[in-house]
């Protein structure tokens, strides 16, 4: 396993419940986390520190992580961030909506958090 302890991962979700949930268990296996509670927030964040990847609920308020990846992607600063959407829609259109606008990966609702913590790795080995 890589060395995670530089590695910064910004989550965005507005369920207070699954943010500690994400912070849990990205934590537990060894990222530093900052969390937000909207899509604003998490814009204004990135502005503070550049994150090695991003965990965004869809809908929130605010920016949607729809909109969180475009920023993101239209940012030479930003573009290369890789972004992870969690939602709780299955409709495959919104699964290509997102993959075109860039997300890095789709994962719907429920999920295991030992697959995101294990996602996470794989992206950011990839980066490496």
């Amino acid at each position: 396993m890589m060395s995670t302890t530089q590695k910064e991962i910004l989550l965005a979700d507005d369920e207070v419940n699954m943010l500690r949930l994400y912070e849990m268990s990205l934590k537990k296996a060894g990222y530093r986390t900052v969390a937000c509670k909207d899509g604003t927030a998490a814009l204004e964040q990135v502005g503070r520190s550049r994150p090695d990847l991003a965990v965004l609920d869809y809908f929130m308020p605010g920016k949607s992580g729809l909109e969180i990846i475009e920023e993101f992607r239209a940012d030479p600063l930003l573009a290369d961030i890789p972004v992870i959407v969690v939602t709780g829609q299955r409709e495959v259109a919104l699964r290509e909506r997102l993959l075109e606008a860039g997300a890095t990966e789709v994962i719907s609702k429920p999920f295991s958090l030992a697959r995101l913590a294990s996602r996470v790795d794989e992206i950011l080995e990839g980066a490496a």
